[in-house]
């Protein structure tokens, strides 16, 4: 690889490039095959709230008594209405996995991997290149969602197709994911809540809240700027082994003759030391 960035863009799509590109064919298939669909089923996409076209669909077909077409008819306009804003929702919360750079462990879950400790970077690359690079990815993801996919629009997702929100969801995911490797257990309850909380400043239960929705943009501004700086400390922190388990007794320093030699000696050559790292 010509550079540290070209190694990491070619490990991310080696490894992910199924997820990546199933991704971008879902985008294009609801793109051309979307609209063709909802006029053939009378789905009108441009109503204010698509959930009243479902309704007036519903009600008078529950009028005329339950039949198996009329609930198909309900089901095809159900996935019409919820698939593109479901699809959306899903493939952004894949690429915020992807970026986590998490890799499944059977002992701790969603573990950082190994091999990352040992790249020849430094953190503050590492750290800025999987935000740069994974804000930019979620961006385009919505950006295609959005621009190319004509999502009808339901009140009760109004906040949620806002790039904002899915980018803060990104860097927190990746600060609590890092920050908190060698604590499974308080990472999954930690995360759960963080994301309870974007996604009501995100919902529309935040209008029922006048100054959280007054200041809903600075507060995820917020957690944005929060989480970048929590990242950078924990990757830094976690690739040198710091924050990688919980010790209730204090740490005795060594006092041997034996210990405080070892700790002390130089090596008397690089090509010693380089023998010792390896």
């Amino acid at each position: 690889m010509n550079s540290p960035a070209a190694a990491l863009t070619w490990e991310i799509w080696h490894r992910h490039q199924k997820r990546l590109l199933g991704i971008i064919f879902l985008i294009l298939g609801f793109a051309l095959f979307y609209p063709m669909l909802c006029a053939r089923m009378g789905v009108k996409l441009d109503t204010p709230n698509a959930l009243d076209e479902l309704a007036t669909t519903f009600v008078p077909a529950m009028e005329q008594g339950p039949s198996l077409s009329r609930i198909t008819q309900i089901i095809g306009l159900l996935f019409l209405l919820l698939g593109p804003l479901t699809c959306m929702a899903g493939s952004l919360l894949c690429v915020i996995w992807i970026f986590t750079v998490a890799q499944i462990d059977p002992k701790k879950g969603f573990s950082f991997p190994a091999r990352l400790f040992a790249l020849p970077v430094s953190s503050t690359f590492l750290a800025s290149w999987l935000m740069a690079v994974g804000a930019a990815a979620v961006m385009v993801v919505y950006l295609g969602w959005t621009r190319l996919v004509r999502v009808p629009h339901l009140d009760v997702f109004d906040g949620y197709t806002s790039c904002l929100v899915w980018v803060s969801l990104l860097v927190v995911s990746q600060a609590i994911l890092w920050a908190l490797d060698a604590f499974p257990v308080v990472r999954v309850l930690l995360l759960t809540a963080v994301v309870f909380g974007i996604g009501f400043l995100a919902g529309p239960s935040v209008h029922d809240y006048p100054l959280l929705e007054r200041n809903q943009s600075i507060l995820l501004t917020a957690f944005l700027l929060t989480g970048c700086g929590v990242a950078y400390t924990a990757l830094g922190k976690i690739r040198h082994g710091a924050w990688q388990r919980w010790t209730w007794k204090w740490r005795i320093a060594p006092t041997t003759a034996g210990a405080t030699q070892w700790i002390m000696r130089a090596f008397r050559s690089p090509a010693q030391a380089q023998l010792w790292f390896e």
